[in-house]
């Protein structure tokens, strides 16, 4: 699985977790040996804060990769609707842009013109029910 992850990731997900897990063996050795010096209270925190700052390698690399994911789906998604957002604002535009009464005379003229050809199939429509 450490190829996949390698080839997916560009790092070794195992790998990296066993060099945090060793780093966090040796601060936890160093506090040991500091405890003497400091105190139990002291060794206390540290221990305590030493705990709150483990990381789960592969947990981290999949929220980076899903975070990645969304944005990549948000800007490819933009890009798919910027257009038709600029020409829909454009015919908008156009269609505000006309008066209302306009537009009442182009649907009767419409209506005239079209009658040839609705007339019948609304008549045969009619005649059937």
């Amino acid at each position: 699985m450490s190829w996949i992850q390698r080839t997916l990731y560009g790092v070794d997900l195992d790998e990296e977790q066993a060099k945090q897990d060793q780093v966090k063996a040796q601060l936890a050795a160093e506090n040991e040996k500091d405890r003497e010096k400091f105190g139990d209270a002291w060794f206390e925190e540290a221990q305590a804060n030493l705990d709150k700052s483990r990381i789960n390698v592969e947990a981290e690399v999949d929220q980076a990769f899903d975070e990645g994911l969304q944005e990549g789906a948000a800007n490819v998604s933009a890009v798919i609707r910027k257009p038709f957002e600029i020409v829909g604002t454009g015919i908008g535009a156009v269609l505000k842009g006309v008066p209302w009464w306009v537009w009442g005379i182009g649907l009767a003229v419409a209506g005239f013109y079209l009658w040839p050809v609705l007339g019948p199939m609304l008549g045969a429509r009619r005649r059937r029910a």
